[in-house]
C-alpha cells in the first residue's frame, strides 16, 4: 500500500505546478516549464495509478485464491457478499464474417475519426 505522505507529496507538487496566479482565464498559453512540470506531475500520478491498480488486483487475487481454498463462488465477510461466477456470453466473431462476406462487412463499416493523446521522452 502507498504511503499516506506520499500521496499528499503529490498533491502538494502538483499544486505547486499550478498556473502562474497573473494568468488570466482566457490566457491558456503554457510557458515551456510550466508545460514540463505538468507533464512530470502527471507522469508521477500515473505511476501512482499503476501501483493502487497493482495492489487492487493482488488483493483481488488473494481474494479468489480463498474462494478457490474453500471451493465456493460466494462468499460472505461481514457486511460483504462476493462472488466470483462464470459468466457465458456471445460475441460477434467480425474477423470470420469479414473473411466470408467481405462485401456486407465493407457495406457496414464506417471510419470513425478521434484523437490519441500520448507523452513520449
Amino acid at each position: 500500500m502507498l504511503p499516506i505522505d506520499y500521496a499528499r507529496d503529490l498533491v502538494y507538487n502538483r499544486d505547486s505546478y499550478g498556473e502562474h496566479p497573473n494568468k488570466t482565464k482566457g490566457d491558456l498559453n503554457m510557458s515551456r516549464n510550466e508545460l514540463v512540470a505538468k507533464i512530470e506531475a502527471l507522469n508521477e500520478w500515473e505511476t501512482v495509478i499503476e501501483e493502487a491498480k497493482a495492489e487492487a488486483e493482488a488483493i483481488r487475487d488473494s481474494i479468489k485464491a480463498e474462494m478457490m481454498e474453500q471451493d465456493t463462488e460466494e462468499l460472505t465477510a461481514g457486511q460483504y457478499i462476493v462472488r466470483w461466477t462464470s459468466v457465458i456470453s456471445n460475441r460477434f466473431d467480425t474477423t470470420a464474417f469479414k473473411k466470408v462476406m467481405p462485401d456486407v462487412y465493407k457495406a457496414y463499416t464506417k471510419a470513425v475519426s478521434s484523437r490519441r493523446f500520448s507523452i513520449s521522452a
